[in-house]
């Protein structure tokens, strides 16, 4: 209820894509290389790297107001 429908239909249909709306950006983004990256390390080192990634995405938009929303999606 709180995405527009395009974009909660984009995320059912794992279509997805950036887009800018008059009130909201929503931003997907990527690590590249992740599912290497989570079956080549020990879980540890995989949430302190986690960690370290979403505290500085964090710190940059807390000046904002923002909502985020975290979906993390390992095939």
């Amino acid at each position: 209820q709180m995405l527009p429908e395009s974009v909660a239909q984009s995320l059912k249909e794992d279509n997805y894509r950036s887009e800018m709306f008059d009130s909201a950006t929503i931003l997907f983004s990527e690590i590249d290389g992740f599912n290497d990256l989570a079956r080549n390390c020990t879980p540890l080192e995989l949430f302190d790297m986690l960690d370290i990634i979403y505290k500085t995405f964090d710190a940059r938009i807390d000046h904002y107001d923002v909502h985020k929303v975290n979906k993390i999606k390992v095939n």
